[in-house]
């Protein structure tokens, strides 16, 4: 009597592989453009401008209250 073939491999259900291999797939897509590691830079400098900001205007209105 033969086996049916498992949907799993190695513990990880087929479906599960196959998102993880589009996951991959779109990394190396984005690692590939152009546009990714500038578009980090300008977010990241976004965050880091409010960021800093932020603690600018609480330092601030910290010394106004002397």
């Amino acid at each position: 009597m033969t086996q049916a073939p498992s949907h799993r491999s190695g513990g990880r259900s087929i479906s599960a592989l196959h998102f993880r291999n589009q996951i991959k797939q779109l990394w190396i897509n984005l690692r590939s453009s152009l546009w990714f590691l500038p578009s980090l830079m300008v977010a990241g400098s976004a965050v880091l401008a409010v960021a800093l900001i932020e603690a600018d205007i609480a330092k601030w209105e910290e010394s106004e209250e002397f």
